[in-house]
């Protein structure tokens, strides 16, 4: 009788402490996980610039935001990242003009990220989902997050070893 009751009593710390480890993991990785988008975002929403550069790798690598501030007489900010679906863009620019409105954008597209394997959908980035708030949050969930085909990016990283798909990883 004394062991039935110590087991169960065992059982139930023993599953109370697994699930507060795994909430403060979540958390943890959720509201702390550093991220170039969120630390842009956040300067683009309260610093004092009136020119926005946004894109993908181009317009990352392609403007530099010094010399276009000096050139025009305004402040500008770059807050463009590599690999960036358009989607997510579309919300970042929704979410830094919600408080207050550029004067001018330079937004970089290409039409080539809309080709086989580029599709301008390509991924999401939770470090976005945590910045967005009302109704973004949740038509970007339910737009990017749940359309998004993790298991492409999983498969094709364990087939290959090294990440990319097998041919380029047996060619090397």
């Amino acid at each position: 009788m004394p062991e039935d009751l110590f087991m169960k009593t065992s059982k139930k710390v023993i599953v109370f402490i697994l699930i507060n480890a795994i909430v403060l993991a979540l958390l943890t990785f959720l509201l702390n996980a550093p991220s170039c988008t969120k630390l842009l975002m956040g300067d683009a929403e309260t610093g004092d610039y009136d020119t926005l550069i946004m894109g993908q790798s181009h317009a990352y690598a392609g403007y530099n935001p010094f010399i276009i501030s000096d050139q025009l007489d305004c402040e500008t900010i770059d807050i463009a990242r590599p690999s960036t679906s358009t989607y997510n863009e579309y919300y970042m620019l929704q979410e830094v003009n919600k408080t207050k409105k550029y004067k001018t954008l330079i937004f970089d597209i290409d039409y080539s990220y809309w080709d086989r394997g580029h599709s301008g959908r390509a991924g999401s980035d939770a470090n976005l989902l945590l910045r967005l708030t009302g109704k973004r949050w949740l038509s970007y969930f339910k737009d990017v997050m749940l359309d998004s085909n993790y298991n492409d990016s999983i498969a094709d990283y364990k087939l290959s070893g090294l990440g990319g798909n097998q041919e380029s990883a047996s060619q090397h």
